[in-house]
């Protein structure tokens, strides 16, 4: 690969880390990039990756979650999955309360 890339070239792609370097390097030689094109691929590369955000939670799933909630006196989350399978995570403060919630699910 030497001389198939230029001074204007090198210096774009600088910033990379070797491997990637290598790689861009061998991509603007066969794509024939001008020096501008290689040093915009250059910053496309150095972007952080975006952050995906968390899916919404399913309106049932809410719907659910809060009629628990309300039957059982105490925070509860529903993690569901997008084949609807999950699980169900109560909370409470100490064993009383604990207790409380088991005497709700007896009956």
């Amino acid at each position: 690969m030497r001389g198939d890339v230029d001074m204007g070239h090198a210096r774009a792609l600088l910033p990379l880390a070797g491997a990637l370097q290598v790689q861009l390097a061998q991509r603007v030689v066969q794509k024939g990039l001008s020096v501008r094109e290689t040093e915009r691929l250059v910053q496309y590369a150095l972007r952080p990756p975006k952050e995906q955000a968390p899916p919404r939670p399913d309106r049932d799933v809410l719907r659910l979650q809060d009629e628990l909630a309300d039957l059982l006196g105490a925070q509860v989350a529903i993690r569901a999955n997008q084949r609807g399978a999950g699980k169900v995570l109560i909370e409470f403060g100490d064993l009383d309360q604990l207790e409380g919630i088991l005497q709700r699910l007896r009956h």
